[in-house]
């Protein structure tokens, strides 16, 4: 193992040493085709963060509230079991749809995953939009909900295979400004369903909500164009023996004067490692089973932690937004105008992580950021004990979209970027697949919990929910200090022997390939 270690740490692409130093305008000169290509499967993702936002925009809109609620008081509101559920199966339906990912696209290809996702999608869409039709109160919930759930296993399968396929392509100088696109777009997407469900606001009846969910089409057909333009992964090729078509592939990615026949064959000595060092059996198959065995645990856990993030800061309750405010008193209009006004700053902070990912060192920035959303939410949570003074509501809603810059330039994007380049080329896919459904599972647990806790007809705890986060925001910090190392300008092979060597996680940092031919 000694041996093959040092010799793995010499397998890099060409020019890959010299990337760490290029700045992020210079690397977008230099790979322009990757770049275009990598914006090219960003509807994947626009889906992902459009999806994650119409459920809690739609149930802020009255015309939805009095087709699908129930009279309470002089108001409709939505009862808690079929909002949980309604919030929930989108979350249930991506953990299907990431383990569907991990199976299609390893046996089919990136770009057969990304068109089955956008026709599951449209089916979803239909199922929701046809749900009001119906005359039976709870066959109109029911069937929405089975939209919903169609669509979340839509989600889930394209932005599981965005992100692999993005991961898989992007050289190491765009590998931190590539993942933090991810959130960008996700934030994107939930600011054009916002936008959208606000615009519909004004038409009167169901029309306003089935204009905002016949929208969401939209995405659905851009995604099956561009997955017809898009070259397939040439990792994913090489690993299915079809050498000449990953050659091809990647002559597709790069600039003529580039020797890409080189980068190949590198590609395929790396795997072939990867393949030793895991002491797999050569033209074996591929399974979830290989990321729980050897040094590929301890990548496929940090992937794991790196997914439970999101939640863990409050994206849950953030995607939630305006629900949450209207039960803590503020009127419906202004709700959806404060979480427009929070997807706007995330987004912002989003765009300049795209930067800050090229530049900063991971595991610092998760740690100061998450630091900063722990005083934030223990703000909230002691406002809480003043629900008399007219200010607590907008205390809570300015706290909240300063988390989501906080977090958005920060602990989201780093975590992102973690799951993405932690995991060894050869078991990118399924590591992948089941980092998101981790993601899944706990927003899906969020989604059914967080209800009962602020909801006015159960827990109704208000904005003392902020207490919640503030143990969250500590346990995630206790996680990232003891299991996330920094991974900042390392290329795959000097991922791979640091991983082999077993490293202490505070140890990354300094780490050089000498220490691990002496070593040997």
């Amino acid at each position: 193992m000694g041996h093959q270690d040092g010799i793995e740490a010499t397998v890099v692409l060409d020019g890959e040493d010299s990337q760490t130093t290029l700045t992020l305008l210079a690397a977008v000169r230099k790979f322009p085709r990757i770049v275009a290509y990598i914006f090219a499967v960003c509807p994947a993702i626009l889906l992902f963060g459009f999806d994650m936002v119409i459920v809690s925009t739609l149930t802020a809109m009255p015309g939805f509230q009095e087709d699908y609620g129930v009279k309470y008081g002089d108001k409709y509101i939505l009862p808690s079991s079929w909002l949980g559920v309604w919030t929930a199966a989108p979350s249930i339906g991506n953990v299907l749809g990431a383990g569907v990912a991990g199976w299609v696209y390893d046996n089919w290809g990136r770009r057969f995953s990304l068109h089955l996702g956008s026709f599951e999608s449209a089916l979803g869409i239909a199922a929701c939009f046809c749900s009001a039709f119906s005359p039976d109160p709870d066959t109109r919930r029911g069937i929405f909900l089975l939209g919903k759930l169609i669509e979340g296993v839509a989600a889930g399968q394209v932005i599981c295979t965005a992100q692999t396929y993005s991961s898989e392509i992007a050289p190491l100088s765009l590998r931190g400004s590539t993942q933090a696109l991810i959130p960008v777009m996700t934030m994107l997407g939930q600011l054009i369903g916002g936008l959208v469900v606000f615009g519909c606001l004004s038409v009167p009846g169901r029309w306003g909500y089935l204009i905002a969910l016949a929208s969401q089409w939209a995405l659905s057909l851009l995604l099956v164009i561009t997955a017809v333009f898009i070259p397939e992964s040439p990792p994913y090729l090489l690993r299915k023996g079809k050498i000449d078509a990953a050659r091809r592939s990647q002559r597709r990615l790069h600039e003529k004067s580039v020797d890409t026949d080189a980068q190949v064959d590198k590609l395929l000595l790396l795997l072939e490692q990867e393949r030793q060092n895991s002491h797999a059996t050569a033209g074996s198959s591929i399974t979830f089973a290989d990321c729980f065995k050897g040094t590929d645990l301890r990548r496929t856990v940090i992937v794991m932690i790196a997914h439970l993030m999101p939640q863990f800061f409050g994206l849950g309750l953030m995607s939630n937004a305006s629900y949450f405010a209207q039960t803590i008193g503020m009127k419906p209009n202004l709700s959806v105008l404060i979480l427009m006004a929070g997807i706007a700053v995330g987004l912002i902070a989003n765009i300049i992580s795209v930067w800050t990912m090229s530049v900063a060192r991971r595991r610092p920035l998760m740690l100061v950021t998450l630091g900063i959303c722990f005083v934030l939410w223990t703000l909230i949570g002691i406002s809480g004990w003043f629900p008399t003074l007219s200010s607590t509501i907008w205390v809570t809603a300015a706290c909240m979209i300063c988390i989501i810059f906080v977090a958005g330039n920060g602990i989201w994007p780093a975590s992102v970027l973690a799951a993405g380049e932690t995991s060894s080329l050869r078991l990118r896919g399924p590591t992948q697949a089941l980092g998101w459904i981790i993601h899944s599972i706990t927003a899906c647990v969020f989604a059914v919990i967080l209800p009962y806790i602020y909801n006015t007809d159960e827990g109704n705890i208000g904005v003392k929910t902020g207490f919640v986060y503030t143990a969250l925001c500590l346990i995630s910090l206790a996680l990232v200090w003891l299991y996330i190392p920094e991974m900042r300008g390392r290329s795959a092979a000097e991922l791979d022997m640091m991983f082999a060597l077993r490293l202490p996680t505070r140890a990354f940092r300094h780490w050089t390939p000498e220490q691990g031919k002496v070593g040997a």
